[in-house]
C-alpha cells in the first residue's frame, strides 16, 4: 500500500514538472471543453484566483489559468506578461490583480501581478 501511495505521488510530481506536450488533438479537446462555458467580454479589475491548470480538475493539465466568475479560465498572454508556462504550478492560494478581456474563451491581461 505504502509503495502504491509513493507511485501515485510520483506520478503527480511528473504531471506538474513535465515539458511533454498532449497530442494536439487531445490538448484541441480539452481546451475547447473548457472554453465553451464562458463568452467575450470585459474583465474589471479586480483581485482573482490563479492556479495550474494541473490543480483544476475541470483543466487537468498545465497551464496558467484565472477565476472569472467562477470558472477558471486559461491566460492566453502569460508569455507577454513574463509568466512562466507553469507560473504556479505546486503552489496554492495565489491570487493576482487583474483586468483585461475574454477573447475566445481565454483571458488577455491588460494587467496581472501576483500578490
Amino acid at each position: 500500500m505504502k509503495t502504491l501511495l509513493c507511485l501515485l505521488a510520483c506520478l503527480l510530481l511528473l504531471a506538474c514538472g513535465s515539458e511533454t506536450r498532449e497530442s494536439e488533438s487531445d490538448a484541441a479537446t480539452d481546451q475547447t471543453d473548457h472554453q465553451v462555458t464562458i463568452q467575450d467580454m470585459v474583465v474589471e479589475l479586480a483581485t482573482r484566483n490563479v492556479s495550474c491548470g494541473c490543480a483544476l480538475e475541470e483543466v487537468g493539465h498545465c497551464g496558467n489559468y484565472i477565476e472569472i466568475e467562477s470558472q477558471y479560465v486559461e491566460i492566453a498572454n502569460g508569455e507577454e506578461l513574463g509568466l512562466g508556462k507553469m507560473e504556479w504550478c505546486k503552489k496554492e492560494g495565489v491570487q493576482a490583480e487583474s483586468a483585461g478581456e475574454i477573447k475566445k474563451g481565454k483571458f488577455v491581461a491588460a494587467t496581472l501581478v501576483a500578490k
